[in-house]
């Protein structure tokens, strides 16, 4: 009776493990896995098999992003007090480089915006920072 019990339920059971295994990653999107912690390699759009509690996948977006910075606030080279804003836009490249290297990349590449645009600013006089912005407002409308 157990063995007839065995052979009805484990198809079953393997099924149902099929199932919950099975991870979908968009064709926008990297799989960064993760076998009993150890990053065990790159994971490439489609359905994958990850098995539950030995392993894990991190999926990164590789779309082009834009990123609001906010309002800083930085003194030019002649000493004068500036409020500047931007937007960043950026691409993740390598997915297992931005989830094993750094703890949060999104946060990380905000911070370096906002230091990047105050060293920028820094290094200017008022005067080129005003003649810069019209060329690159014209550069860019059109």
């Amino acid at each position: 009776m157990y063995i007839g019990e065995i052979l009805i339920y484990a198809p079953i059971a393997l099924i149902i493990l099929v199932i919950v295994s099975i991870r979908e990653v968009k064709q926008y999107e990297r799989g960064v896995k993760f076998t009993l912690g150890k990053f065990t390699g790159l994971v490439q759009p489609g359905w994958r098999i990850i098995i539950p509690v030995f392993q894990k996948m991190t999926k990164v977006d590789i779309r082009v992003k834009a990123v609001d910075v906010p309002d800083q606030e930085a003194i030019s080279e002649d000493n004068i007090s500036v409020t500047i804003n931007a937007v960043i836009y950026y691409k993740v490249s390598d997915a297992s480089k931005a989830v094993l290297e750094v703890e949060n990349f999104y946060y990380a590449i905000s911070q370096l915006a906002q230091t990047t645009m105050r060293n920028a600013v820094g290094e200017v006089t008022l005067d080129m920072l005003l003649k810069k912005r019209e060329e690159n407002i014209r550069g860019h409308v059109k």
